[in-house]
């Protein structure tokens, strides 16, 4: 029993941390849509929202809200959290490259490390999810995933994860190709 209450407790942990991740990478203040799904379970099916979050400084809080239920809460004393990743926030780089990768996908990337390029992913109206990224934002993120691939020890989840990897690998080496009529 205290085994599966540890369990539940975690799960809540990382729902509540992607919030605070998802709402730091973006300017304060704002609420933004994020691909980061609905946790509630309306008539044992689960929500087929996604959350909007928004951090502000004054009084320090992370409100979010679910776009389809109204799911809400709020999020205090995060700042000195490691989910807060204002400090590495993702900065709007001119050559942004976008990737377009499944709910499934996307829900691999969770699992890891919570990065800027992970959490600040939008959902897309089609069940998929974007994420925006330089090339060198997307390099890191390749390194840090076929380290995570390494390490699984399921051959399905490994294997998930590579070609998550080739994914988006394909993407970076598709935006290093040279434009046609680019000097």
């Amino acid at each position: 029993m205290a085994e599966r209450d540890g369990e539940a407790s975690r799960h809540l942990g990382g729902f509540y941390g992607w919030i605070v991740a998802a709402a730091s990478v973006r300017s304060p203040g704002s609420w933004a849509r994020t691909a980061i799904p609905c946790r509630r379970r309306p008539g044992h099916k689960p929500c087929a929202g996604y959350l909007r979050t928004r951090a502000i400084d004054v009084p320090s809080c992370v409100m979010w809200t679910c776009e389809r239920c109204n799911d809400n809460g709020l999020v205090r004393n995060w700042h000195r959290t490691s989910w807060n990743l204002r400090a590495q926030a993702l900065q709007r780089e001119r050559q942004c490259l976008e990737i377009v990768m499944t709910d499934r996908q996307y829900a691999l990337l969770r699992e890891g490390d919570p990065l800027p390029v992970i959490a600040s992913a939008e959902p897309q109206r089609d069940g998929r999810v974007t994420l925006r990224a330089s090339t060198s934002r997307l390099e890191q993120l390749l390194a840090y995933l076929a380290e995570y691939a390494d390490l699984e020890t399921s051959p399905s989840r490994q294997r998930r994860f590579l070609d998550l990897c080739d994914t988006l690998q394909d993407a970076v080496l598709q935006a290093q190709k040279p434009r046609r009529g680019a000097r």
